[in-house]
């Protein structure tokens, strides 16, 4: 008598773990099912001919001032950029974001600078200019590259899109 009884402690045990791991496969079904409606299937991209060009980068060491005038040559306006900088002449990829030292706060968006917001302020053709102070602690930059940010229209909704085909970037110039 005492051998079933703990025989079937052994069996009603197995079964409380099957059913957990059931449960555990359900619960796992139904978040990945929510996830696939929930997360856009295509990225948003920005249109083709979206581009842009560094005019100007220039660092002045002694103020700790980074200067940096923008071009929009493309056919469609810009909202802004992201920005980001190296401060080591070896490296090659930029990973230092500058967006939180810009001069105007009212500029930064995210991690971009937006000029004005939901709007694509920066036409074909325009120029745009903007300063960002340094800290001593970056040391020099040497390169800084620069990629296009926009608004546009997506399914009856203003998006923020990152035109990551249309990124530039440019030695920075001592001053």
């Amino acid at each position: 008598m005492n051998r079933k009884m703990q025989s079937k402690r052994g069996v009603s045990v197995l079964i409380g773990y099957i059913l957990l791991v059931v449960f555990a496969v359900i619960i796992a079904a139904i978040v990945f099912a929510w996830l696939r409606s929930y997360v856009p299937a295509e990225a948003l991209n920005c249109p083709e001919g979206t581009s842009v060009s560094i005019q100007e980068a220039s660092f002045n060491s002694a103020t700790n001032q980074l200067n940096i005038t923008i071009k929009n040559n493309g056919r469609f306006d810009i909202a802004g950029f992201f920005i980001h900088a190296t401060n080591n002449s070896s490296q090659e990829v930029e990973t230092i974001d500058l967006s939180n030292y810009s001069t105007v706060e009212d500029d930064v968006f995210g991690n971009s600078i937006v000029y004005e917001f939901n709007e694509n302020f920066i036409g074909s053709d325009e120029i745009a200019s903007s300063t960002f102070n340094i800290p001593s602690s970056l040391g020099t930059l040497y390169l800084v590259r620069i990629i296009p940010v926009r608004f546009q229209i997506e399914d009856n909704r203003e998006r923020f899109v990152s035109c990551g085909d249309a990124r530039t970037e440019r030695s920075v110039a001592p001053v």
